[in-house]
């Protein structure tokens, strides 16, 4: 009998655990989820120096990426990027500010860069040449 009960003990002690576990995960990961997404009238909250990383969708490659948006022009916003581990080490080229959002629409490059926050990047990019897909994720610097 008193086996019995330390085994039915023990099973609720272990479901009583991971359903804690499972509502620690739950809201861990709830708070590492980014800020609703910020779509500005005005492309000036973009500008300045960012930083982060990049995750091709493709592979198993990744690095780190220095984002600068200059100030807004007639032409559009430059973008100077330097990134670690790519082929395509550094490079600038000029976004479109789209319905709250910078898009680059070139022959070798799609991207969208969204806000999310004051001080949050993430964008998605296609390199046509290359054929890699993938996102970068950054914050302002300080």
């Amino acid at each position: 009998m008193k086996t019995r009960m330390t085994a039915r003990s023990t099973a609720f002690s272990l479901v009583l655990f991971f359903a804690l576990l499972a509502l620690v995960i739950t809201f861990a990961s709830a708070c590492a989820s980014l800020p609703p997404q910020t779509k500005p009238t005005s492309p000036e909250l973009f500008a300045g120096e960012h930083e982060g990383i990049w995750r091709s969708s493709l592979g198993n490659w990744s690095g780190d990426v220095d984002l600068t948006i200059g100030k807004p022009r007639d032409a559009g916003i430059d973008l100077s990027v330097r990134l670690t581990n790519s082929r395509f080490g550094s490079w600038q080229t000029v976004a479109q500010f789209v319905g709250g959002e910078f898009v680059v629409d070139r022959p070798s490059l799609w991207m969208v860069l969204r806000l999310y926050g004051a001080d949050h990047l993430e964008a998605e990019y296609h390199n046509k040449i290359s054929g890699d897909k993938g996102t970068w994720s950054l914050t302002r610097k300080k």
